[in-house]
């Protein structure tokens, strides 16, 4: 969390000092919304979608290792 506020900040701080902090937006603000799904959700999505302990196959072959779930 820290590296993507500090990577979200550091342009719009310097945007500022160069435009006198006039308040001129740097982004448009659907980049914003992307931005924090594209850092936020998408690496979360991503680990639940491939973290596999064992093969599709495996777990069709032996239904017992579903208990050891929950």
């Amino acid at each position: 969390m820290f590296y993507k506020n500090v990577m979200y900040v550091w342009p719009i701080w310097f945007f500022g000092l160069f435009s006198l902090f006039s308040g001129q937006p740097i982004y448009d603000v659907m980049l914003y919304n992307l931005y924090n799904i594209v850092f936020t959700g998408l690496p979360i999505i991503w680990y639940a979608v491939f973290d596999w302990e064992q093969s599709k196959e495996t777990f069709l072959n032996k239904p017992t290792l579903y208990r050891i779930g929950l």
